[in-house]
């Protein structure tokens, strides 16, 4: 992790804290789970776009400017955040009788944003 990029991983740790605490409390959000949610969303966000722009220029990507990785990572990171509204409003309100913890909510999101994201384009 670069320095410059310490910034976005709390950014995104908060906005995973915040999301849970906007969710109903039917579905038991807890802080911890908004920190792990946050996490997620960073290795989703960063991952597939650093390598991808490593190896086309051979360096380090910059976070700014005309070839900053930012947009790229805010758009994976959102992705991933509706995926885990969405699974979660499936698994909380319309399929109650499953016993499926936030933890394992979160792991799956974050596994399934992964590999549609990271997909090669046809």
């Amino acid at each position: 992790m670069r320095p410059s990029w310490i910034p976005v991983f709390v950014a995104l740790i908060g906005i995973g804290c915040a999301a849970f605490a906007l969710f109903p409390p039917r579905w038991s959000p807890d802080l911890t789970q908004g920190i792990l949610a946050g996490m997620a969303m960073y290795f989703v966000g960063f991952t597939r776009t650093v390598s991808s722009a490593h190896a086309t220029t051979g360096m380090i990507p910059s976070l700014f400017g005309p070839r900053g990785i930012l947009p790229g990572v805010i758009y994976r990171a959102l992705w991933f955040l509706i995926i885990l509204v969405g699974m979660a409003w499936v698994f909380f309100d319309r399929r109650s009788f499953f016993d499926v913890t936030w933890p394992v909510l979160i792991l799956a999101a974050w596994s399934l944003a992964d590999s549609m994201l990271n997909r090669a384009r046809r």
